[in-house]
């Protein structure tokens, strides 16, 4: 994202600094092609920027570097705009609301940082695209570095969000929805690594991609996807994880992957709909312990696939329709559902007529439970 754009044609243009404590900095620009910049040193700064008339090529950034329970507020709700926003310190709050195409991108670093909206959080963090632009496409870039920090957002079609927290306790929710105008191609990417992170990633429409990874352990990641041709991954690493991905719709896909060592972690996927195809593992050696795998599949022509590698882990797979599969599925996969290691446990069921399944266990004190009805 650029940080400073040259004025092209400027009504208005204003530069604030503030030194000290308790200032406030409020910056109103009507045209185009305006830039305005804001730096604050210290505490409990307010900073609030109003690009908010039809123009194109605004540019907008604030610096809020050495202080705590700073407040920073972008308003851009017209085409072609770009904002910065850098915040240094503790407590300090992020809004952003923009009318798109525009781009946004946050820099936090500290504790108990705050991008709000989806789910609230204090409002805003809102990119929404008009009706009547097939064009339109918004992004956010969030990084937040420390613990207790939480992003969210709510985007329209056309949009993408990429987060990325380095810390412990930090929660980032994603709404993205559809939209007439050119339908749905929004892309979420969530990365957390810490401990007792949390994720939530919801998405409307038709094409999305919905990708989480955490890192370490007691994490939880939320994924739901409404619509069609959809994709969605989780990748965990380290122990006490909760993942679940649901999605209703056609033609989705799912993966769920849980790192080597990996212990006591809980992984589940439901799918609503036809020709889903989900992939669960939890790869590693014989301290990959005490893994769960849930596989919930709604529909016809389903395939699953689902492997496990260590001791005491636990696959449920359940099918609820004709032509199923568990097993080698029509893409040529030998893996079906696999357990290497001892005292493994699987419980298959497929409830209709035309389902086929692979089961494959190596190890001693191993069950394997199917039932077709």
């Amino acid at each position: 994202m650029k940080r400073l754009v040259s004025v092209l044609t400027a009504v208005l243009f204003l530069t604030g600094m503030a030194f000290g404590q308790n200032n406030t900095a409020t910056t109103t620009q009507n045209g185009n092609g305006n830039d305005a910049d804001v730096e604050q040193l210290g505490n409990k700064h307010e900073s609030v920027i109003d690009q908010d008339t039809w123009g194109e090529g605004h540019d907008a950034v604030v610096n809020q570097n050495s202080g705590s329970n700073n407040f920073s507020n972008l308003i851009q709700t017209q085409r072609g705009a770009d904002a910065t926003v850098d915040q240094i310190g503790s407590d300090n709050q992020s809004r952003l609301n923009q009318h798109g195409p525009n781009e946004g991108e946050i820099y936090q670093e500290g504790d108990g940082n705050i991008v709000g909206h989806y789910n609230d959080l204090q409002s805003n963090a809102k990119q929404k695209n008009g009706t009547s632009w097939a064009d339109d496409k918004n992004f956010l870039d969030v990084e937040q570095l420390g613990s207790n920090n939480k992003v969210g957002v709510y985007q329209a079609h056309h949009a993408d969000a990429k987060f990325l927290q380095n810390g412990s306790a930090n929660e980032a929710y994603v709404n993205q929805v559809s939209n007439p105008a050119g339908g749905t191609l929004n892309w979420a990417n969530v990365d957390q690594d810490g401990t007792e992170n949390f994720a939530d990633i919801h998405q409307d429409g038709e094409g999305n991609d919905s990708k989480v990874r955490q890192q370490h352990y007691s994490n939880e990641s939320y994924q739901h996807i409404v619509g069609n041709t959809n994709f969605m991954s989780a990748n965990i690493h380290g122990n006490n994880n909760v993942t679940n991905q649901t999605q209703m719709g056609d033609d989705n896909w799912s993966y769920v992957a849980a790192s080597p060592s990996a212990i006591e972690n809980n992984l589940t996927t439901e799918q609503t709909g036809d020709n889903n195809t989900s992939y669960v593992r939890v790869a590693g050696y014989d301290n990959s312990t005490g893994n769960e795998i849930i596989i919930d599949q709604d529909g016809n022509n389903n395939e699953s696939w689902s492997t496990t590698i260590g001791n005491n882990n636990e696959i449920d797979v359940v099918q609820d329709g004709m032509g199923n599969i568990s097993g080698t599925g029509n893409s040529g996969s030998s893996l079906g559902i696999k357990q290497n290691g001892n005292n493994n446990v699987v419980d298959l069921d497929q409830l209709s007529n035309y389902n086929t399944n692979t089961i494959r266990q190596m190890g001693n004190g191993n069950t394997a439970t199917v039932t077709q009805d």
